[in-house]
């Protein structure tokens, strides 16, 4: 890939530790650590990932990617992803929809929260109603595809719904067809 290319280039090398719980996480990090890295790249949206930041010895390493650390002397970088969830919302009203659903992951995510409350915001600065708030319990093509059964049974309180992320609308799509096929 162009990425590994350009840091052997640089005789660098890219190590990756993945993890679905923090303590997986801390093991991982305790592992590069031993490499003594340049940095460490933390590319997670929940909140849990934060804990890592508690390290004396990667604290100084770490660049969150797309969230805001919670200490605030750990760089971070991200968008706006309330302003995205507005946006969402004003895009959808555009369309000329009024009576709107949210699909959240039900993850403890910092961007699935943002996003809700740009979205909600948004809507009841429009003298909208506040969207329909649907669950699931992650970030996953099947909890969107599980979350059409709920999503079916409203259909008659709403005409849009705003999911968390992708793979979740792409799940609800797909659950949407499922059932009316």
């Amino acid at each position: 890939n162009r990425i590994g290319e350009h840091l052997r280039e640089d005789n660098l090398t890219l190590m990756l530790v993945a993890g679905e719980h923090v303590h997986e996480l801390q093991e991982g990090l305790n592992m590069l650590m031993a490499y003594d890295p340049l940095a460490v790249l933390v590319i997670s949206s929940f909140s849990d990932a934060d804990s890592i930041a508690l390290s004396p010895t990667a604290r100084n390493k770490l660049l969150y990617f797309n969230r805001v650390p919670a200490d605030s002397l750990v760089l971070g970088v991200a968008y706006d992803t309330r302003a995205a969830g507005a946006r969402m919302a004003d895009y959808l009203i555009g369309l000329g929809h009024r009576r709107l659903a949210y699909l959240s992951s039900g993850m403890d995510s910092s961007t699935d929260h943002e996003r809700h409350q740009g979205f909600s915001a948004r809507c009841a600065e429009t003298g909208l109603n506040q969207p329909l708030l649907f669950g699931t319990k992650g970030f996953t093509y099947e909890a969107g595809m599980a979350a059409a059964a709920d999503v079916v049974a409203r259909l008659d309180d709403l005409d849009a719904v705003f999911c968390a992320a992708d793979i979740l609308a792409l799940g609800l799509m797909d659950g949407m067809r499922h059932h009316f096929h």
